[in-house]
């Protein structure tokens, strides 16, 4: 019998989300990952923030260090005239909750706003668990192997 192989016809790319501005000089635009970056960054320097939801310890440790990892964490969306964002995050057990919350609110408006030019509408902040200092502890240490 003859092998037949079935070519796949490409496939287009998947759209990507932009804010656009024109001036004088051109077109500007900001992709939603851009955005997201933006947020990925400071929602993970707020003091409290154990991680975003959906990734791994591990994985929120290469999220700091600049790893691109899937955000399904993170949601950016236009309002108008205005960026409207979602994100849902981890907070470390025996921090005061509400307080965690609004500073990821106040540090997410204020770096899009200050990076990206973009007017900021809404940031909301889904805490969607608690996680306590025992998991954190299981980390390895700076150059050590984790344990598989």
């Amino acid at each position: 019998m003859a092998n037949i192989s079935k070519k796949t016809p490409p496939q287009p790319a998947p759209q990507v989300s932009t804010h656009t501005e024109e001036n004088d000089m051109g077109t500007i635009q900001i992709s939603d990952d851009v955005i997201a970056a933006v947020v990925r960054k400071y929602t993970l320097s707020v003091p409290g923030v154990a991680r975003l939801v959906g990734q791994s310890i591990v994985g929120g440790l290469a999220g700091i260090i600049g790893k691109r990892i899937q955000d399904r964490a993170i949601r950016v969306e236009m309002d108008g005239e205005r960026v409207s964002i979602s994100v849902s995050i981890i907070v470390r057990f025996g921090e005061h909750v509400p307080t965690v919350a609004t500073n990821v609110q106040n540090i997410v408006r204020k770096f899009v706003e200050e990076l990206t030019g973009q007017q900021v509408g809404r940031v909301n902040v889904v805490v969607q668990n608690l996680e306590h200092e025992e998991q954190l502890e299981e980390l390895p240490d700076e150059g050590e192997e984790p344990n598989e």
